[in-house]
């Protein structure tokens, strides 16, 4: 699994399939992680859940860290969810590991009860992928959220490098034992 490491504004578009093969000309096959650091304002046009579209919400906020997450595998929306909600456990794992009580509510992580992360799931004719952003501070976001950023908890610029290379390890890692355990799995 290949990581691209970059900065720019998420805007929902990377969520079309294939959006990191075109952008950084990855091999059809290669599965990526592509970590971005920047603001997130998602319009109308590029939101994929039905729900937020349905409620009017916005998705936004000033300075988040962005993992863009392509498996070109399957195309099954129900694999790609799974995958979805592995990464939050990881990254719920993680935190709680260095002392932030932190609560997994499907594929939302909330600190003291405010909004730490945002994400989605989609699937296209040949491939999966998922955003998983996490607010690096609160600001930015919609005044309806009660939101919280990895620097009000304790994470600053320093701690930021080692968190994504921790996250990215621990999830490669965790697909890697998946695809290991089948090979070694008698199927019936």
């Amino acid at each position: 699994m290949k990581v691209i490491k970059t900065y720019g504004k998420y805007d929902g578009s990377q969520v079309a399939p294939m959006w990191a093969h075109k952008k950084f000309q990855l091999n059809e096959d290669e599965d990526s992680i592509v970590v971005m650091r920047g603001s997130m304002d998602v319009s109308r046009e590029e939101m994929v859940d039905l729900e937020d579209l349905k409620n009017n919400e916005e998705i936004k906020g000033c300075d988040l860290i962005h993992f863009i997450v392509e498996h070109n595998d399957t195309n099954n929306p129900v694999v790609s969810y799974l995958r979805q909600r592995l990464f939050a456990c990881i990254v719920c794992e993680f935190l709680s590991g260095k002392g932030v009580n932190t609560l997994r509510r499907g594929d939302d992580l909330f600190v003291d009860n405010k909004k730490l992360s945002v994400s989605v799931a989609t699937s296209g004719k040949s491939s999966m992928k998922f955003h998983f952003g996490v607010n690096v501070t609160a600001e930015g976001t919609p005044g309806y959220v009660e939101a919280v950023g990895l620097n009000e908890i304790g994470f600053f610029e320093d701690d930021l490098k080692n968190f994504v290379d921790e996250i990215c390890e621990k999830y490669i890692n965790e697909i890697e034992k998946i695809k290991n355990d089948i090979k070694k799995t008698r199927v019936f």
